[in-house]
């Protein structure tokens, strides 16, 4: 009976090299880096008072209440879900089904694992009611844009 082979040095970098690129490649599920760049989000004709909603894809929700229009993350700030995808949104809750983390409708956190509140970024409107998410702006979350 021969010994074992070992393999080459070459091999076995080749293979941890294609292990790694397909770790890139494919997302982990609820994994999100989370949202950036200017990202449309309709039109203010659509939203009512007291409507919370994701903008489809964007991991970020647009709402509006009595003070005015503000957006919001969708990404919990446990593990990165986003509650869009893995959870519900409602103007007064949050939820994530990754791990049971709820958030209210101000973003601050009602029921863990997540410790740390939602972010809100700048919101504008355009003269033909666009809305914009400016996602690399971060605001307090009682910021709100009149309309």
């Amino acid at each position: 009976m021969s010994a074992p082979r070992t393999p080459s040095r070459r091999r076995v970098l080749t293979v941890l090299s294609a292990a790694g690129a397909a770790t890139c490649l494919v997302p982990l599920a609820g994994c999100a880096s989370g949202p950036s760049g200017l990202i449309p989000a309709g039109n203010i004709d659509a939203l009512a008072v007291g409507d919370l909603s994701a903008v489809a894809g964007m991991m970020v929700a647009i709402g509006l209440d009595a003070g005015g229009l503000y957006a919001v993350t969708t990404i919990c700030t446990h593990l990165d879900c986003d509650m869009s995808e893995q959870g519900s949104i409602s103007a007064t809750e949050l939820v994530c089904d990754c791990h049971g983390s709820v958030f209210d409708g101000a973003g601050g956190v009602v029921t863990g694992p997540a410790t740390q509140p939602l972010e809100f970024f700048a919101v504008e409107v355009d003269a033909e009611g666009e809305i914009t998410i400016d996602a690399d702006s971060v605001v307090d979350a009682s910021e709100r844009v009149t309309v």
